[in-house]
């Protein structure tokens, strides 16, 4: 494996991760920050912490359910061969336990050309894989969109870590989850081959927009911690 992060600095560092954000078209930006995050890290890990999510967005779904996240400055050419993507993932959620839309830390890996995700995910009390590809306007239509969230099995607990890894084969058209070393999730046939992929991690809901509002927001917060990003 080629360690692309292992947080040994005392900040996050900027060379490696930004804070994501998407054009609105007339020259600036909506960032995925929410005001009460507070980043620190400390033995190899980088945490985010937020006692309440308090960002939202009462018109755009992408924009709505990411609270805070990261992403790498920085994206692999998959040049129709095989990457694998790997960290040590462990978050908590306050929200419902049993419900992945209330929020969640993720571990990412996506392609915004092509809009494909698959990500892993946990709130403490379940593991889920994302297999999913975005609606985003002038690169996908609604029809072509779908979200797929698959819940792995995993024993887990608030904040205990697991080994997570997303394998993407571009020539087999095919993505398969891993977590602590075993094989959780196959996914074939992928609507759109990325050409390029990149990773991140942060906190994200999953509520849809309701009557043009936000419902993402019931007083819940979540906390992720993560370590040892690699690409192979």
């Amino acid at each position: 494996m080629a360690m692309y992060d292992d947080f040994a600095r005392s900040q996050l560092d900027g060379c490696k991760w930004t804070i994501a954000r998407a054009p609105l078209g007339d020259g600036s930006f909506w960032e995925w920050r929410d005001a009460n995050a507070v980043v620190a890290l400390g033995g190899g890990r980088c945490a985010i912490n937020i006692h309440r999510f308090s960002s939202f967005n009462d018109a755009v779904q992408i924009f709505d359910n990411p609270k805070h996240l990261y992403l790498a400055t920085r994206s692999w050419e998959t040049g129709g061969g095989t990457f694998r993507f790997s960290a040590k993932l462990a978050g908590e959620v306050t929200g419902d336990p049993h419900d992945y839309r209330d929020g969640f830390a993720a571990f990412n890996v996506l392609d915004f050309e092509t809009a494909m995700v698959f990500d892993i995910i946990t709130n403490g009390r379940h593991v889920w894989a994302i297999y999913e590809r975005l609606f985003i306007p002038g690169a996908t239509t609604e029809k072509e969109a779908f979200t797929e969230v698959v819940d792995l099995g995993v024993e887990t607990a608030p904040m205990m870590e697991h080994d997570v890894a997303v394998e993407f084969d571009a020539a087999a058209a095919r993505v398969r989850y891993f977590v602590d070393g075993e094989e959780k999730l196959v996914r074939e046939g992928l609507p759109a081959i990325p050409k390029q992929l990149t990773t991140g991690f942060g906190l994200i809901t999953l509520w849809p927009i309701a009557y043009e509002k936000s419902v993402s927001i019931k007083g819940q917060g979540g906390s992720l911690s993560i370590g040892d990003v690699g690409v192979e």
